[in-house]
């Protein structure tokens, strides 16, 4: 079948190439998780025993 036509050389091309795709698959794992925002809602409500207590309401917003 033969070698594609912009495959790698030697061993330092390959490693080379190893390098840019796992720096390039780190920034869009990155980008994914920092598109995606979390909203904390606290609300204040009155326990059965008459103390307030805070409840956070998580929302995650993914834009």
């Amino acid at each position: 079948m033969g070698m594609p036509k912009g495959s790698t050389q030697n061993d330092s091309e390959l490693l080379d190439l190893e390098t840019k795709h796992q720096v390039l698959s780190m920034s869009i794992s990155n980008q994914s998780h920092l598109e995606t925002k979390i909203k904390v809602a606290w609300e204040t409500k009155a326990s059965t025993e008459g103390r307030w207590l805070r409840e956070a309401k998580i929302t995650y917003q993914i834009i």
